[in-house]
């Protein structure tokens, strides 16, 4: 079944399996995002930084490619004359009779947001220990990190000396 949609005076047809192609494209890079998240997550925990490294450079394109079909789907919908919103874009799936794949890739999706969020987490994580180490090596013992407007810390150390400076 085709999507006819008729925007000033001009017939427009969207073919399902074209949407099911790009939803089947997102749903399989989503599973390789998922996959290289969990790798993240293992390399963060074991300190690895050149898994890190590799594993952040392979979602690069996943993620340009999700992104590339996400304007894709926006694309579509202004062309039928819909607003780029999650509602129009799930009628328009449902008259195709696609809601069960874009279901899957709305729940892969949600599964990479929250490996994402624990692999963000552990970074924060790190980078508090790694800065309270920094702050030792530096003599700043018992001054209490403030945060900046950027959410960042301020280290306050009014000596200007650490511990290595003689």
């Amino acid at each position: 079944m085709q999507a006819t949609v008729r925007p000033a005076q001009q017939a427009f047809q969207i073919d399902p399996a074209m949407i099911k192609s790009l939803i089947d494209s997102d749903i399989y890079n989503a599973q390789q995002l998922e996959q290289l998240l969990t790798q993240e997550k293992n390399a963060l925990a074991k300190r690895d930084s050149k898994t890190i490294k590799q594993v952040v450079e392979a979602k690069k394109p996943l993620l340009q490619s999700l992104e590339k079909n996400a304007l894709s789907r926006n694309q579509i919908l202004r062309a039928m004359s819909l607003t780029e919103s999650p509602d129009d874009w799930r009628k328009l799936v449902a008259t195709m009779k696609l809601e069960k794949s874009w279901t899957q890739l709305e729940n892969q999706l949600k599964r990479c947001q929250q490996l994402n969020a624990v692999n963000e987490l552990v970074i924060s994580r790190s980078k508090q220990s790694v800065g309270h180490v920094l702050n030792i090596l530096r003599g700043n013992l018992g001054k209490p990190n403030l945060y900046n407007q950027t959410g960042n810390t301020n280290n306050q150390n009014s000596s200007g000396r650490t511990i290595t400076t003689a």
